[in-house]
């Protein structure tokens, strides 16, 4: 280290370091404890003492805390055996050659989250990334959810939004930042209520009761002008239809026919349509249907056949709660297909199938192992799958044909995003890692390491940002997550 007490030193099976003064071993990284060191390995140390770089044969640079003795970062890039390593002065860099004749210098200041978030359930961006919307479903048995509003560069909490009376399910921005939107669900009732926020100030703008049973949560049309809600039940308590309100004043401006019981209901990227889940009306096949309404008149436009909403049900019989089986279906940007699970072999074998609104013709449905969730790139040409046993596929969005299979996780992929250039894609899973990989040639950039399960992982708009959260109702099956990170996003892979 700078002041000369503190010394590192790699062997065949070890990382060690020792007070350089007395000779007494501090710190002991073993190989099968980590199950990461490697024989050949080269060691550095951060000049302040608090950084422990180490490299070998596995062709990875990983980072260790002094403080705590754990893995915290993991750089990919070299092809071959890592043979030295030095940190910059100021520690913000880290220098590093391979036998493959490279040197590679790697930005250490975006190793280390540089906010954390305790007790927060789910998170998400403002349009220009400055502030981040946090919720935590319910902090104990007895209170109700809480929403809040942080400052993404300081982590000072700007706002704390009381009121709602049961467990938050849902938060988050309106298109233009001005306004937050949030849902809570009354367990064992069922009932809920969604609430308008002035996002500058706090105040609350309106109110709107959901029925017994409704089972869903608001969604924004993109612009921002408009609410579709869940199904509202009528004064003599017969199941209402879903209805799009006014987002500024929560006035109803027209029902979606047939739409009583259904649930789950989103507006297209372009705003012309909603899609929802419905009870299927035939014999012997899925219980649910994806239903199409024209945005403007209320009206169904196309019903489309062959998917599979066996995806929407609840942990332990609680409305409101999706289990981690639950597939959310995903427009296209261009609002021309829709990408949701799909049935290879009923009633245990299951893909991920595109359909073309228009017409609902079903292009294709591509059998992957077990996918929990799916997203498609900005540019609607791709769309990535997590899945069950620790794989993301990555398909052509118009053929079905496999592109990429990402492996590196240990266990269930829980979330997936592409950034918005489409040059990255974040994974995070139940192995307590978040992973950044190349979108294009399926190459793990870094690896980032939490303190528990994460549940999700989110880039902010402008792609500067990771957000991702520890533990969640995916990862822990109804707690809170422990701790909401915001990471220092790298714009390209490192070079």
């Amino acid at each position: 280290s700078s002041n000369g007490k503190l010394l590192v030193s790699g062997d065949h099976d070890a990382v060690r370091l020792w007070d350089a003064t007395t000779g007494a071993e501090l710190l002991t990284l073993r190989e099968e404890a980590t199950h990461t060191l490697r024989r050949g390995m080269t060691v550095a140390l951060s000049r302040d003492g608090t950084l422990i770089a180490s490299g070998g044969t596995d062709k990875a640079v990983r980072l260790w805390s002094v403080a705590s003795g754990k893995e915290v970062y993991t750089f990919r890039g070299h092809v071959g055996l890592v043979t030295a390593m030095a940190f910059t002065a100021d520690g913000r860099r880290l220098l590093s050659t391979g036998n493959d004749g490279t040197v590679r210098v790697w930005d250490v200041s975006r190793a280390l989250d540089h906010l954390a978030l305790p007790g927060a359930s789910d998170a998400s961006f403002n349009p220009d990334g400055t502030r981040l919307v946090s919720w935590v479903g319910s902090p104990s048995a007895k209170e109700p959810g809480l929403v809040k509003v942080w400052d993404t560069g300081t982590g000072a909490e700007l706002l704390n939004l009381r009121g709602h009376t049961g467990t938050l399910g849902a938060a988050g921005f309106s298109p233009d930042g001005g306004r937050i939107l949030s849902s809570s669900l009354r367990i064992p009732m069922g009932e809920g209520e969604d609430k308008m926020w002035d996002a500058a100030t706090g105040r609350e703008i309106f109110t709107l009761p959901r029925q017994t049973g409704s089972g869903g949560l608001l969604s924004l049309s993109p612009d921002g002008s408009r609410i579709v809600s869940s199904a509202r039940g009528t004064a003599d308590d017969t199941p209402g239809e879903a209805r799009i309100l006014d987002a500024h004043s929560g006035r109803e401006l027209l029902a979606l026919h047939g739409s009583a019981l259904g649930c789950c209901f989103h507006f297209s990227p372009d705003g012309k349509r909603v899609s929802g889940w419905m009870r299927a009306t035939g014999e012997g096949g899925p219980p649910m249907e994806l239903t199409i309404w024209d945005a403007d008149n209320g009206e169904v436009t196309r019903v489309l056949r062959g998917g599979v909403g066996q995806g929407i049900r609840f942990s332990g019989g609680s409305p409101g709660r999706p289990s981690g089986a639950y597939v959310s279906p995903q427009f296209s940007r261009d609002s021309r297909w829709l990408a949701m699970l799909c049935a290879v072999k009923l009633p245990r074998q299951f893909g991920i199938g595109v359909w073309e609104i228009a017409t609902g013709r079903q292009a294709f449905c591509h059998e992957t192992a077990a996918p929990l969730t799916l997203t498609f790139s900005p540019e609607g040409d791709r769309i990535a799958v997590a899945n069950l046993d620790g794989t993301t596929n990555v398909v052509d969005a118009t053929t079905g044909q496999q592109m990429l299979v990402l492996r590196g996780h240990d266990g269930r992929v829980n979330s997936v995003a592409f950034s918005p250039d489409a040059k990255r894609l974040a994974t995070s899973g139940q192995d307590r890692t978040v992973r950044l990989w190349d979108a294009v040639s399926g190459q793990e950039i870094l690896t980032l390491r939490a303190g528990a399960p994460v549940s999700f992982v989110r880039f902010s708009k402008d792609g500067r940002l990771i957000a991702t959260g520890e533990g969640g109702l995916i990862a822990t099956g109804g707690a809170v997550a422990a701790l909401v990170r915001i990471w220092d996003a790298p714009p390209h892979p490192p070079q």
